[in-house]
């Protein structure tokens, strides 16, 4: 009896572990087409936020051009996680394109504007991407409505922007308890502010006189002169007395760009670290085709 229930047993579990039938294929039949397209994968600029950023830092994009530009993981990292945007340029509708851009791709940071309408270098839209964990959302929103004038006292030079880490202030620097637990500020001296120097253009003067004067009264790097290198055979004679108040770099743009709308311009291109300022009859980065 023992041996037949084993026997059946062993048949049954045999039975049920072998594999069904595949079904049958009908070949005389028209075929059908499952996957008529390739499967195409698009890429995106979605940034995943990180939960946690550490890390004060600041990341300068000195060429921007919207659409037509290319850019790196490391920018749209810095657009979805930046505190702060600033962007620079010269041209007020290029920086609502850029504003408009920038909040498109995933910017949540509050924009400021740049105007770097005197800048001699500044050809293209800047972006200034800021993230400061010392910096709260209502600090920013304060700077906006009251900003704190910024004084140009010369070209500013773009690139990557590598700043550390602020330092952290401790108890002991600025001020000190007492056992009547009343707090004692430091003085704080007073700024200075020092007066810009005024620059004087006279009637019956030229242009280039009028240059050459000022670069024999201006330093470079605090202790050459600025050089002029005219290589025009133009010339435009001062008809009115002018009168600017600024750094020479500052006030040499001014000068020219009373001269930008005359029927043959003059461009000046500046060298900073050679202390050499170059007069032309065309523009030299329209001419390369930049």
């Amino acid at each position: 009896m023992k041996k037949i229930t084993l026997m059946l047993l062993s048949a049954f579990l045999s039975a049920c572990s072998s594999p069904p039938k595949p079904l049958p294929v009908h070949w005389h039949k028209a075929t059908k087409e499952v996957n008529n397209k390739i499967p195409r994968w698009k890429g995106n600029k979605g940034v995943i936020l990180s939960p946690t950023v550490t890390e004060n830092w600041a990341v300068d994009w000195p060429n921007f051009t919207g659409d037509k530009g290319q850019y790196t993981p490391a920018f749209y990292y810095a657009l979805a996680h930046a505190k702060r945007i600033i962007v620079k340029s010269k041209n007020e509708d290029e920086r609502i394109n850029a504003k408009r851009w920038l909040q498109s791709h995933g910017a949540r940071a509050v924009i400021d504007y740049q105007n770097e309408a005197y800048c001699l270098l500044c050809k293209n839209t800047a972006i200034t991407f800021i993230h400061d964990n010392n910096e709260t959302v209502k600090s920013n929103e304060a700077s906006q409505k009251t900003p704190s004038p910024v004084i140009k006292t010369g070209i500013t030079n773009r690139g990557l922007m590598n700043k550390p880490a602020p330092k952290e202030i401790g108890k002991g620097d600025l001020f000190s308890e007492t056992k009547n637990t009343a707090i004692k500020t430091t003085p704080v001296k007073p700024i200075v502010k020092l007066a810009l120097p005024v620059w004087r253009a006279e009637v019956r003067s030229t242009l280039h006189g009028v240059l050459v004067k000022w670069s024999n009264k201006a330093t470079c790097n605090n202790t050459d002169k600025w050089r002029i290198q005219w290589n025009s055979k133009k010339d435009y004679s001062i008809d009115s007395a002018l009168s600017f108040r600024g750094a020479y770099l500052d006030v040499v743009v001014q000068l020219f760009n009373l001269y930008q709308k005359a029927a043959s311009p003059l461009y000046a291109d500046v060298y900073k670290t050679q202390c050499l300022i170059i007069i032309n009859d065309f523009d030299k980065d329209k001419n390369k085709g930049r």
